[in-house]
């Protein structure tokens, strides 16, 4: 299969000076924020840089609830006006802070510092924030949150060592839960149809859903990322990707660690997930969300540091301070130069079908 590259396939392409750490969008417009803590605006259709606020950075994380965008930023959470950049409040907190959460009229944001005699994380917060600047309140945490999922107002944590398992703050109090998989919790999403997914290092997977917890079998690799929408996948450090939940039961294999999850545009507007992985060079793979076949796969020479869409466009930022924009239409067209590669005979179509059925576990 030839391998088309990012660029080549990109409808815009933005040089934003540092190493991408976070992006997000919505109504057509995409905010980047980079190691160096710039934060930038773009509005997609004619590429155009709305905004621009500059920050001692690096920008770790952000969520988009109502006229606001909040950015965690070194050891501050910054509230900012989506339309123009104005910059609303801000609160420092003490350590990294490092996840966010928007919605139900609050923030949740978790904080941790790192020990560097040690080599590890040492102290562990999540604080409540609401929507004018004001803390709600702090409690500490016993381990790493190295996920957030904020459901109904209520945050749901997955921690590292000494605790594992996870922990749930609502009504001004915490409360501690183990889990069958002792390992710790190293990514984590969630949502309403499949409540909370946990990933944990062993490569197993915990999923809370409606008070009852099911856990999936360990896979020898580490959990790497996870995403929620109508099912679930989760994928590994060893290019192991499943495909869960209402996405069905399959099984996938891409080169190097999966780095990122998306959803973006299909090649002929059925459902699609999109999947980073890194070994030596980016791959960038579109797979069938039904069965884990995998469609289409792009090449990239750096590293993919966050990718996020929708069916009608994925922006991809990369650690060498570089976007890029794919839009559904112009990425069809441009893509027809490869076409012929995609046009399998009788007998690699039978092949395929065969392959599909072996992976279903």
């Amino acid at each position: 299969m030839i391998k088309p590259s990012l660029e080549g396939c990109a409808s815009l392409t933005r040089d934003i000076g540092s190493s991408c750490t976070l992006l997000n969008l919505r109504d057509g417009y995409l905010i980047a924020g980079t190691k160096s803590g710039k934060i930038s605006c773009w509005r997609i259709p004619d590429g155009s840089n709305i905004w621009e606020r500059d920050f001692d950075g690096p920008c770790n994380d952000s969520d988009i609830f109502g006229a606001c965008i909040y950015i965690t930023e070194s050891n501050k959470v910054h509230s900012i006006d989506f339309a123009d950049g104005r910059v609303n409040w801000t609160v420092e907190l003490e350590g990294s802070v490092d996840l966010i959460s928007a919605g139900e009229g609050h923030i949740w944001v978790t904080s941790s510092i790192y020990n560097f005699e040690i080599q590890d994380f040492v102290e562990g917060a999540v604080c409540q924030i609401d929507l004018n600047g004001k803390r709600i309140g702090t409690w500490s945490t016993e381990g790493r949150a190295w996920s957030l999922t904020n459901v109904k107002g209520v945050a749901y944590l997955g921690l590292s060592r000494p605790r594992c398992g996870f922990c749930i703050i609502s009504h001004e109090r915490i409360e501690y839960f183990p889990l069958e998989h002792s390992s710790p919790v190293t990514v984590g999403d969630g949502n309403e149809i499949n409540g909370v997914i946990f990933g944990h290092s062993d490569g197993g997977a915990s999923q809370l859903i409606n008070g009852e917890v099911s856990t999936f079998s360990a896979r020898g690799s580490s959990a790497t990322a996870i995403h929620c929408s109508d099912g679930w996948v989760i994928g590994l450090e060893n290019g192991e990707i499943r495909g869960m939940g209402n996405f069905g039961s399959w099984k996938s294999n891409l080169e190097g660690r999966i780095e990122e999850f998306s959803i973006g545009p299909s090649l002929d507007e059925t459902n699609v997930l999109w999947a980073s992985s890194w070994e030596y060079a980016s791959e960038i793979s579109l797979f069938d969300i039904a069965s884990g076949e995998v469609i289409l796969k792009m090449e990239h020479s750096d590293r993919i540091s966050h990718m996020c869409g929708s069916q009608n466009v994925i922006c991809f930022g990369d650690t060498n301070g570089n976007l890029f924009i794919l839009e559904a239409e112009a990425f069809r067209r441009r893509l027809q130069q490869f076409r012929p590669t995609f046009v399998e005979s009788g007998m690699e179509s039978e092949m395929r079908k065969k392959i599909r059925e072996l992976r279903r576990d």
